[in-house]
């Protein structure tokens, strides 16, 4: 393998309290003064830096080829929190997205992620996932929540199909075009289907013309929406964590597990998409 360093500097123009002459009038007498001009210096910050590390995946599924990790991402911080680090990760997937005949990136992922960037990895993986939805996704992982908005009370099969869970064969397509991994895909999209219901979830303020049938029925639709959301997001999770919940007997205990896992999750969906949990 080998590495890579990016950087980001910050640009500063100084002035220094010295002068020059202008080269093209030394020498021909005539008054040097009138032609001086201040001596400008550029002078750079060190606002913050990425290593990169690239090593060969033969056996990569669904293709070989060279996986970038990101291990180390720092902004200083007089400079944190101004957008820094999303550019700079923006910079990196347009980098990887670049490939040449030496250098065929497959994937991108990250060293032990911190709560912070992981938030920011989950939300440029959306971003995109979002942006190119119709390139990325099936039709029928696509649908929209036009129905759902209707006065009439929507029923669980319909609910069931706006929110279908991504297996795997999926996600992993749809990991291979976007260069990240399988779970950053799964995050995405929930990410996703999170923003589309939201608008559904929080339909229980109603205009002045709305009767009480019309808040039952939205109630109820807010309701089972959130339920086929949560069931949806709780089938990966079981996948995902089979192990760690597979490693208790009792019935209750895991749905505890399950539980919490799911709240965490939801919390930190929460604060990507900017809304209220």
């Amino acid at each position: 393998g080998f590495w890579k360093i990016m950087y980001v500097f910050r640009s500063h123009s100084s002035a220094t309290k010295g002068f020059e002459s202008d080269d093209d009038n030394i020498g021909t007498g005539e008054n040097n003064n009138s032609k001086r001009r201040k001596i400008e210096n550029n002078i750079f910050s060190l606002v913050g830096y990425t290593t990169l590390y690239y090593f060969h995946a033969p056996f990569k599924r669904p293709k070989p080829g060279l996986v970038v990790r990101i291990c180390q991402m720092l902004i200083l911080p007089p400079y944190q929190r101004c957008g820094h680090g999303k550019v700079m990760m923006e910079q990196i997937y347009n980098l990887i997205q670049k490939d040449d005949d030496k250098e065929i990136v497959v994937e991108l992922n990250v060293e032990d992620p911190c709560v912070g960037f992981t938030l920011l990895r989950n939300r440029i993986d959306y971003e995109i996932l979002k942006k190119k939805c119709e390139e990325l996704l099936p039709e029928r992982y696509r649908c929209t929540l036009v129905n759902i908005s209707d006065d009439n009370e929507c029923d669980e099969e319909t609910l069931k199909k706006l929110f279908p869970v991504l297996p795997d064969t999926e996600g992993i397509k749809i990991a291979s075009l976007m260069k990240v991994t399988k779970n950053q895909v799964h995050a995405a999209y929930e990410l996703y289907k999170l923003n589309l219901g939201q608008r559904h979830f929080k339909i229980i303020s109603l205009n002045k013309n709305s009767t009480g049938n019309d808040i039952v029925k939205q109630d109820k639709n807010s309701a089972a929406a959130q339920k086929q959301y949560r069931i949806m997001v709780k089938k990966r999770l079981m996948k995902t964590y089979a192990e760690r919940i597979g490693s208790v007997n009792e019935l209750s205990e895991k749905q505890r597990i399950l539980n919490n896992l799911f709240d965490e999750l939801l919390s930190a969906y929460c604060k990507v998409l900017h809304i209220e949990s």
